[in-house]
């Protein structure tokens, strides 16, 4: 088997991506003919089919999809390779892609990028959000250099640095009626607002509930925490949050601790093996400040 070359690999991953031969030869800026020699290439040195045609579009084979898992990391690396390069080249820091949670996004991130990008302008921040399962995938896959992770994480190929410790606390509308340590059964009195996403938040929440024999029949699942937030605001019930998430509500909320207590811990994340530069070392003493924030 000859030694697999990486344009042929990114040539493979537009094609699965898309769904579509055309469609990847325009975003190549190849012609088709182009992109099916080679793909006919990258299967001979394989020796397997790696696509199969379904209809009018282009999906992967078993071994295919084997190769994707492979070929995203390979040209994960040459990208930070070239990068890498480049800064030495330029003389500036470049970009770091940073993958994060929503909530620790919105509510954490914002006073630290702030501070690094006034110090170090020539550092580019690129953050995209995901839920943890997603931001470890991408980790693994190379999407990212670093993240902030929701624990708990048990993934062989990361490294993980605990970073901060948050109670999670009842929310409930101004005025409402509640004691100073809210138990399952106390929110179980209010319709009960949740994400509809699979954040750890929400598993903790339901997981919290069940401690108290409570089966979670939310009455509203929305797509944000912002969402979710104004529901509460406006009366139309309770959740479970951390407190930096409704910091900024004042009064038009209640909030109390939970009993028994539930705790978010955050890390910083980053795959074995990621080399280090000045840019990750820059981002990841930023995020450390999380710790006595």
């Amino acid at each position: 088997m000859r030694n697999l070359n990486p344009d042929q690999l990114r040539t493979f991953l537009t094609v699965v991506d898309l769904g579509s031969f055309s469609a990847a030869a325009r975003r190549l800026n190849l012609t088709q003919p182009a992109v099916s020699l080679q793909l006919r290439e990258l299967e001979a040195r394989l020796g397997v089919p790696l696509l199969d045609r379904m209809g009018r579009r282009a999906v992967p084979t078993p071994a295919g999809e084997t190769l994707v898992v492979h070929a995203r990391r390979i040209t994960a690396e040459i990208d930070a390779a070239l990068e890498a390069i480049r800064r030495h080249r330029d003389g500036a820091l470049g970009r770091v892609r940073l993958g994060s949670g929503a909530s620790i996004a919105a509510y954490l991130l914002p006073r630290v990028l702030k501070t690094l990008r006034d110090r170090r302008p020539d550092l580019e921040v690129v953050v995209r959000v995901g839920t943890a399962d997603t931001i470890v995938r991408g980790l693994l896959a190379g999407d990212f250099d670093l993240a902030v992770l929701t624990l708990p994480v048990d993934e062989r190929g990361l490294t993980v640095e605990p970073l901060r410790t948050d109670p999670l606390v009842a929310v409930f509308p101004a005025g409402a009626d509640v004691p100073d340590a809210v138990t399952p059964a106390d929110l179980a009195r209010f319709p009960l607002i949740l994400d509809e996403r699979p954040t750890r938040q929400r598993a903790h929440t339901l997981a919290w509930l069940q401690t108290g024999g409570i089966t979670a029949h939310p009455v509203m699942e929305l797509g944000s925490n912002d969402a979710v937030r104004a529901m509460v605001a406006a009366g139309m019930g309770a959740s479970v949050m951390t407190a930096d998430t409704v910091a900024d509500l004042g009064a038009r909320v209640v909030t109390r601790p939970l009993d028994p207590p539930v705790l978010r811990r955050i890390a910083i994340g980053q795959r074995h093996g990621q080399p280090d530069d000045p840019a990750l070392r820059l981002l990841r003493e930023a995020l450390r400040t999380l710790a006595t924030s």
